[in-house]
């Protein structure tokens, strides 16, 4: 939205000024290019690769926690027929001998306590885990930032230079745009400044 609102006051200001001057307009497809360069395609792969690493490291959390998981499901399972037993046995058994069946579960109600909060603890760290790999801020996409930051500055600088080789006034994104004239698209001739090979349209 905020991309739209930067061309619409552009565009504004350029209509403005066509009656004194004569202003040339230009855009490009920096995804595009982006696309087709060799550097991004090595960021790629060195991201696959990393992604890789950091996923088998997750699996291995997620093995850990289902652990915990299994072993909470079961005693929750042989709780849960405990309970059963013992409200059978309390309908024929007097209120006194309650009491020691009662007894008996202590020790498997701790361990399913135990193993509970061991397990909600897993989950926690499982999560912010996942957030510290795949978040917003996380691992990956401050690396993908970190590699792509040279070719980002590659291709802006090549912008500028063809733009102004072509003396154009204004270069705008694609991204940016509704509708423009095919005739203003000036991303081959950044591909080219940029050695890869495209197809002329033109």
């Amino acid at each position: 939205m905020r991309t739209k609102l930067v061309f619409l006051l552009i565009a504004s200001l350029t209509v403005s000024t066509l009656s004194a001057q004569l202003t040339r307009l230009g855009f490009v497809s920096d995804q595009e290019v982006l696309r087709q360069m060799p550097a991004r395609a090595e960021v790629q792969k060195i991201l696959d690769q990393e992604t890789v690493i950091w996923e088998q490291r997750f699996q291995s959390r997620q093995q850990e926690m289902q652990v915990y998981l299994d072993s909470v499901t079961a005693l929750d399972t042989q709780l849960q027929a405990l309970k059963d037993s013992m409200a059978m046995r309390a309908q024929s058994q007097p209120a006194p001998n309650q009491d020691s069946t009662a007894l008996d579960t202590l020790p498997l109600a701790g361990d399913f306590a135990r193993l509970s909060g061991i397990l909600d603890g897993k989950k926690k760290e499982l999560l912010a885990y996942y957030h510290r790999i795949y978040g917003k801020d996380g691992v990956l996409n401050r690396r993908n930032a970190e590699l792509t930051q040279s070719i980002l500055e590659k291709l802006h600088a090549t912008i500028s230079e063809v733009s102004t080789t072509l003396e154009l006034s204004v270069m705008l994104d694609a991204s940016a745009l509704l509708y423009i004239d095919q005739d203003y698209n000036y991303t081959e001739q950044v591909m080219e400044a940029l050695n890869i090979e495209t197809q002329r349209t033109r």
